[in-house]
């Protein structure tokens, strides 16, 4: 299939330049030091429900993350996540995906849609592990015409949501690029709007480097640590210091555009990861993180991501709240 000679470096570069036409790039890009506060990406965590997602934006939340259950066959089927699941939650509360898919869509790319200003990034833990690895490719496929069909389907690229694409492992590399060789074969410029991510913790920076490497993947790239609610507060911090000083790293091999950490729940820990210098935090309370952004210590530093924030653009303005950067 002609689909397959083009790499994701390919797709990537002719999006960048259809994207010109709109002053915006695919490639990676630094805020210079001290320009501008960091926006930080409060995203309510286990967001599988059309009542949910109206339950996260009222709690302050301004971005979802979403659990995409596949198929053997590599058929993406319902936002679900089963159990187990974060200490607190309700594991077992489901969506068909088209019909998530389509409120969002009417409610953050229309004029007059409610989450318009507020909703600005769409977070999809994309659970393949049972997808056998000849169907890998396909489940990248089938996720992104889905994306394409119910999410941006007739909406501007400028009114278009954000969509990051979380994969397990690098041994997973086939769904991204099923994913974006999808998005560039039927609407390229949706390339724009679309990051990628490994996200389970056994994975070294090293490996997840080489295959975006492989892929062909110069920008867009989050890079999370963490671990459940019911024991994140114990998860040691080396790794996500390590995350956040490739993120500052000027170096070539640096590859990582936003830090960020999950689960967490506990105040005095969500005040802990902002002071690391985090991007975005994954939460179960985004009530909790609104507030805490707004208090005196953070004001001035930090604030909420707003629809007008690219999230693949990288801040050098580390904020140096937290000493353990140095160690």
């Amino acid at each position: 299939m002609a689909l397959n000679s083009c790499s994701v470096s390919r797709c990537f570069a002719l999006a960048a330049v259809l994207c010109s036409v709109l002053r915006q790039s695919l490639s990676a890009y630094a805020i210079p030091r001290g320009l501008a506060r960091r926006p930080v990406y409060n995203i309510a965590h286990m967001v599988n429900t059309i009542e949910q997602v109206d339950e996260a934006m009222r709690l302050g939340a301004n971005s979802i993350e979403a659990d995409v259950t596949f198929t053997a066959n590599g058929t993406a089927t319902w936002f679900y996540h089963g159990t187990p699941c974060d200490c607190f939650r309700w594991c077992d509360r489901h969506e068909e995906i088209p019909a998530l898919l389509d409120y969002v869509r009417r409610t953050t790319s229309a004029a007059d849609g409610k989450y318009n200003e507020r909703l600005t990034l769409l977070f999809l833990d994309l659970k393949v592990t049972n997808v056998l690895p000849q169907y890998k490719y396909r489940a990248g496929v089938d996720i992104a015409e889905k994306l394409i069909r119910h999410l941006w389907s007739g909406v501007y690229t400028w009114n278009a949501m954000n969509v990051l694409l979380s994969i397990r492992s690098v041994r997973d590399g086939d769904v991204l690029r099923g994913a974006l060789h999808t998005i560039y074969r039927i609407m390229p410029l949706m390339l724009y709007k679309t990051g990628v991510d490994v996200g389970n913790n056994d994975q070294p920076l090293d490996a997840i480097r080489d295959l975006y490497l492989k892929l062909g993947i110069t920008g867009h790239r989050w890079q999370g640590d963490g671990a459940t609610n019911c024991v994140s507060y114990l998860r040691p911090p080396r790794r996500l210091y390590s995350i956040i000083r490739n993120r500052q790293s000027e170096a070539p091999h640096h590859y990582v555009e936003k830090a960020y950490q999950w689960t967490v729940d506990i105040p005095g820990q969500l005040r802990g990861s902002l002071r690391k210098g985090v991007d975005a935090i994954v939460t179960n309370r985004p009530d909790r993180l609104a507030a805490i952004l707004r208090e005196d210590e953070f004001r001035d530093v930090v604030r909420p991501a707003t629809v007008y924030d690219n999230p693949w653009t990288r801040f050098d303005d580390f904020v140096g709240m937290d000493s353990g950067m140095d160690s």
